[in-house]
């Protein structure tokens, strides 16, 4: 939910060569899709998944490491345990100490399966904590602390100020456009190349402050009354995907978000359109 975490796919042989530049390059852990009806041959082949660890190593300034063990992504992975998860008591760094200053506040905090964020829930506060209380937390200012925060469904999170959706997504634009912003280039310049390489697909709150840095928004449907507004504000920009007169709703507005995506995709680039999106057009 904070773009705490970022991951590659990279193909591999599943024998353990390399079937890209063969330069040995170690392509984290291996993941071997389940089957599933329909499967073509490609579908179920084994895969690398590698983290970027500059990213991560980004974060850390103000997130620490001791939210690691036990992380969500590497309990999916199977390269650590629930067992290993250090108590938030005894998390050292910028963010940990906020949240054991919440939690000496009588907040509960959701912090386990976490390592660059926590979250508050309204639905697992206690009576001591009321609505005031938790409506207060939300606008609270915590940048001196490092930290940023996002609302999505009753939940409050926190995580580091270099974090948040729109911050990976500046990161990854940059990223596959082998673009690197130098020391001396003004702020204002990356929120325009964001504005003008990057497209969206999003539908609530916490999503918002990314959408409106992208240039072209697609949401398969309005979940939340900040998003409604905003498609409502910049209809230029924020295009709404379901019709119900028409029944497309729920996955079937989801494939006409990725029809139109893939659409702008191939305008911007100026290249012929591909079979896939000749296809979903239909």
């Amino acid at each position: 939910e904070a773009g705490g975490r970022i991951f590659y796919a990279s193909d591999v042989d599943p024998e353990g060569e390399d079937e890209g530049d063969g330069d040995g390059e170690e392509h984290g852990t291996f993941i071997t899709p389940e089957p599933f009806d329909g499967a073509t041959k490609d579908d179920l082949r084994p895969f690398g998944l590698k983290e970027d660890e500059l990213w991560r190593s980004k974060l850390s300034l103000i997130a620490g490491t001791d939210g690691n063990p036990g992380d969500a992504m590497d309990l999916f992975l199977g390269t650590s345990t629930k067992t290993q998860i250090i108590p938030l008591e005894d998390r050292k760094a910028p963010l940990w100490n906020y949240a054991n200053e919440l939690r000496a506040r009588g907040f509960s905090i959701d912090y386990k399966g976490y390592s660059n964020c926590f979250r508050v829930n309204m639905k697992q506060q206690k009576e001591n904590v009321t609505r005031e209380d938790f409506e207060a937390l939300k606008t609270t200012d915590v940048s001196e602390q490092g930290l940023a925060t996002s609302v999505n469904l009753g939940c409050i999170d926190f995580y580091p100020s270099s974090s948040g959706k729109k911050n990976c997504c500046e990161y990854l634009a940059h990223h596959f456009s082998d673009v690197r912003r130098s020391a001396d280039s003004p702020h204002s310049t990356t929120d325009d190349y964001i504005m003008k390489r990057c497209i969206c697909l999003c539908d609530d709150d916490n999503d918002l402050e990314m959408a409106m840095a992208c240039g072209t928004v697609f949401l398969p449907s309005i979940s939340s009354l900040s998003m409604k507004h905003a498609a409502k504000f910049f209809p230029d920009q924020i295009f709404i995907m379901e019709d119900k007169k028409e029944g497309i709703t729920e996955t079937r507005a989801t494939e006409r978000a990725l029809s139109h995506a893939l659409i702008e995709f191939q305008r911007r680039s100026g290249e012929p359109r591909i079979e896939i999106v000749k296809e979903l057009e239909e």
